[in-house]
This record gives structure tokens, sequence and C-alpha cells, in this order.
């Protein structure tokens, strides 16, 4: 019964079943040699024998309330992003939506951040998070559910929320990313946020130095990088590759094996090579005085 808060205002009725995050341990009971098939049904069964209790009690306290029943779960066939930890034993506890029953006129989810319709059915909803929490959600169109009662029927509205800043995701090759920065314009209140995903042909320490030097906010153009990445389609071998089968690396010292390691790069000049020995040296005289 402390789920139930009745609410009556200007002449109309609601009634709201506030259920609490369900745990596993908050609706079933630990059994010696269960095994994960068994954990999962009991937890869905201690689900549904929860919300069938809940929606009696509504029946027989408030039998003509329209009800909003609110809960925090993973309902079955909603779609995840990737700021969403997962929940209730990975997810796959997943809750169908027939479980709800049929005496609640309408059912507000939380924990799924995109907005979205629940089982076909508009009365179940995730009205989503009123920002993008990821990239993965920097399509999504965020939203704001709103529920009218008229006369004790229950009318349902969306209204699309302003955005004040935009997450963008800028890919391809490093001249390609290069070049779409330094053409792009925020144009919204806040600076946009960027995600970078460079992808290069061949490893390149080019590359490498150019991402990281990269101004994380630059004001002018209204945007902060808030995330780099690279990834090479073909990586350069490491030394051990290039070693025979009769080579002992031991017969090595540092730096012919990293002379050696420096015949791959193919596409260096001999000032690259120098200063790529130059800092070698330099990083083993530290090593040597530590």
């Amino acid at each position: 019964q402390d789920y139930l808060i009745p609410i009556e205002r200007n002449g109309e009725r609601i009634l709201i079943a506030a259920m609490p995050y369900l745990r596993d341990r908050d609706v079933r009971k630990a059994t010696a040699g269960e095994d994960y098939a068994d954990k999962i049904s009991q937890y869905r069964s201690g689900v549904e024998e929860l919300f069938e209790a809940v929606n009696q009690l509504a029946e027989e306290l408030y039998p003509d309330w329209p009800l909003m029943t609110m809960a925090h779960l993973y309902a079955q066939g909603g779609q995840i992003s990737d700021s969403e930890r997962q929940i209730q034993m990975g997810n796959e506890a997943s809750i169908p939506a027939t479980l709800f029953g049929t005496r609640p006129t309408y059912v507000a989810l939380g924990h799924l951040h995109r907005p979205q319709i629940v089982g076909k059915n508009d009365r179940i909803r995730y009205s989503g998070s009123p920002i993008a929490l990821s990239f993965s959600e920097r399509e999504d169109a965020k939203e704001v559910v709103m529920l009218e009662v008229d006369n004790g029927t229950v009318n349902i509205y969306t209204r699309p929320l302003k955005t004040h800043r935009k997450l963008v995701r800028i890919a391809g090759s490093m001249r390609d990313v290069e070049t779409q920065l330094a053409t792009y314009r925020g144009a919204h209140k806040l600076p946009d946020l960027l995600e970078l995903q460079v992808e290069e042909q061949q490893e390149s320490a080019e590359a490498l130095r150019w991402l990281r030097g990269l101004e994380e906010v630059v004001s002018d153009q209204n945007y902060r990088i808030v995330h780099k990445k690279i990834s090479f389609r073909h990586r350069i071998e490491g030394t051990g590759s290039m070693m025979t089968s009769s080579d002992e690396i031991s017969n090595y010292t540092e730096l012919e094996l990293f002379n050696k390691r420096l015949e791959a790069e193919k596409d260096w000049d001999e000032e690259m090579l120098a200063e790529m020995r130059r800092a070698f040296l330099e990083v083993l005289k530290k090593i040597d005085q530590a």
C-alpha cells in the first residue's frame, strides 16, 4: 500500500504506483542447487507477483481511478545505448511488457536513455534522458512525455526538448578528419562535443602525434573534443617478427634492436629516424641514471 499515491487536483484524480528498483534479492530467495536459468525464472516470477499484488490493491482501494505505474527496470525489446550499465543479472532477466498487467492506464519506465515505446504499446514507455549521455545517442530526438487527465481519461502527449549543444562523431582518415575540423562551426548555445574516430591504412607516428596534439577546446569554432580514437588497418610488425629463427635477442644491444625496428619505417626520412634515435638514447640514459 505504501507504493500507492493518490493525487486529486481540480476535480481530476490519478493513482500513482511508485514501484521501487527491484533487485534480485528483493523478489526471490536463493535456494541450494539452483542454476542461472532458475534464478532468471524466479526473478521474473517475483516481479510479476509484486505487480499483480499492487494492481489488485489499486483495484480494491481505488477501483475507478486511472493508474500510472512507475518502474525502474529493463523491459524486453528496449533499445539500449552505450551510457547504460547492465542491471538485473546482465540484462538477461528483462521483463516482458505483459508482466505489468492490464490494470495500469500508463506505465512510465526508467533506466533506458532512448525515448521509446515498449512492446508496440504506446501506454508503456521510456521517456528517456533529457540530454544525450553518450555518442550512441547523438541522433536521438529527446522529449518529455506529458499525461493529461480529462474526465477520467488519460491523454498522452510528447514535447520535443530543445538542444543547446550537439554530440558529433567525425570519422575518416587523418586528412579527412583534419579537413572536417577546419570547417566545422558549432551553431548551438553551448560548445558542441566532438568524438574523433581516425582510421589510417598504415601505422604512423605522424598520425599519432597529430591526434595527441589536437586542441581539446577550440573556442572560436565553438566545439570541444572529448574523445579521440585512432586505428590502423595494417599494423607494423614488432621487432621480434623481423628476426630470423637463428637470431638471439641477447646478441643485440638496445640500440641495435631499436635500429632494427626503425628499418621497418620505409616512409620515414633521415631526419625523422635521427630524431627517434636521439629520443631513444635519452630514454636509455635516464634508465641508466635511475
